[in-house]
Order: structure tokens, then sequence, then C-alpha cells
């Protein structure tokens, strides 16, 4: 008697080796269905595992994004309250707000220089809000 078996296919874990009919006996049936079983439970872990994953990340990023839109929105309110400030023709607070204020986005690149806060504040929040659409909301396949 030779020991020969179908060798697996190394893609997949369920494709074990199938031993040939001269070493069927008892004992290595059961070892074989136990290796089988294995491997189903193991695939069962494993696609309950990343569907928990992918139910926190869809939680997370939902968190996220309405944490996004708070900032922007409370970003813009306040460059509304800057600007009703700096246009309500007071020249009190025209002579309070007579330093100009500047934001500098770094790779050479992108210069507000305003003496309105309002401006600084919005541009700010507009600046935000495009980075994280363009590099933490887009929606890619993974199949």
């Amino acid at each position: 008697m030779t020991s020969r078996a179908v060798p697996p296919n190394k893609n997949s874990i369920l494709e074990l080796p199938v031993p040939m009919p001269d070493l069927w006996d008892k004992k290595t049936i059961q070892y074989y269905l136990g290796a089988v079983r294995g491997g189903l439970e193991y695939r069962i872990n494993g696609y309950k595992h990343r569907q928990e994953v992918f139910e926190w990340q869809l939680f997370s990023s939902q968190v996220i994004f309405w944490v996004v839109i708070m900032l922007v929105f409370t970003g813009m309110y306040f460059a509304a309250v800057q600007f009703h400030r700096g246009g309500s023709g007071k020249k009190r607070a025209r002579e309070e707000d007579s330093g100009e204020t500047e934001f500098v986005a770094s790779l050479k690149g992108f210069k507000v220089k305003s003496p309105v806060l309002g401006v600084v504040i919005l541009v700010i929040s507009l600046a935000f809000f495009y980075l994280y659409l363009s590099h933490v909301y887009p929606i890619r396949e993974i199949f």
C-alpha cells in the first residue's frame, strides 16, 4: 500500500488532500472530517469577524461624517458672525479689528489674508471639508 493523496489547492483552506480509497479506514475518515469541519468553522469565524469589522467601519464613518459636518457648519456660523460684526458699520468694532488675519496652507499654495476674521474662518472650514471629501470620504470597491 502506498500513501497517495490528491494535493490541495493552496488558495483554499477547504480543499484538503483527499485520502485515496485504499487508505479509508474509520479513524482516517474521522480525522479527515474533523479537519474539514475545522476548516469550515475557520471560514465561518472569519466571515463573522469581517462582518463585524464592516459594521464598525460603517458606524464610525457615520459618526466621523456628522462630526465633520458639525465642524464645517460651526465654522461657517462663526464666519457669518464675524462678517456681521465686521460689516455692522460701528466704528469702534472696526478699530478693534483693524489688524489683518492671515491663514497659510502649506505645499506652496493657498494663502488668505483678510481684515475680516470671518473670511479666514470660512476658508479654513471649507478647506477642511474639501480635505475630508477628497481623502477620507471616498468610497472604493473592495472586490
